[in-house]
């Protein structure tokens, strides 16, 4: 089966490799400023003002770029094997929707799936940070952790795909 062939786990730890994140740190919105510096660091740019992607065409930016695709990738399909056999490992359930009532929090993680709605998602993130930080390390906070680094560095593509996976097993659970 495709599913003994990926696992949340691994994805987890190649983002987190690629993005330098500590699952460890307890506070998320550290955690992103630390991620960026070294992201930044790493790739020799400075992303004040601009996206990872405005900085494309730059020695190792586009490989990084490709490996976060790659990461992705692997989100997605795993997304759709958990959606196809509803088997999710952890949701956001499991860590009690975060203090949330459930539908506020699924309707604000819909609305960093979409790009017409990106104005409204600046502060609601902020709040997911908040709240995700007082929980213990799980899959669900170090997915919010690595959707908050894709954010800062203006990797929004990967911010819906993970808010995807977490309204999907929210709604599944």
């Amino acid at each position: 089966m495709i599913r003994d062939l990926v696992s949340i786990e691994y994805i987890l730890q190649q983002f987190e490799t690629l993005l330098q994140i500590n699952p460890g740190n307890n506070d998320i919105a550290e955690q992103v400023k630390i991620s960026r510096l070294s992201v930044e660091s790493q790739l020799r740019i400075s992303l004040e003002g601009k996206s990872i992607y405005d900085m494309g065409g730059r020695d190792g930016v586009d490989m990084f770029l490709s490996n976060i695709t790659e990461c992705l990738k692997n989100l997605s399909l795993y997304t759709m094997i958990c959606s196809y056999d509803q088997k999710y490992p952890q949701t956001i359930k499991d860590v009690n929707y975060l203090g949330s009532e459930p539908t506020n929090l699924l309707n604000c993680l819909k609305i960093l799936q979409f790009s017409p709605l990106q104005y409204r998602r600046t502060e609601f993130l902020a709040d997911l940070i908040q709240s995700a930080s007082s929980i213990q390390t799980c899959q669900v906070r170090r997915l919010i952790c690595i959707m908050a680094v894709l954010e800062n560095i203006g990797h929004l593509d990967g911010v819906s795909i993970i808010s995807g996976y977490l309204v999907l097993g929210g709604m599944n659970s």
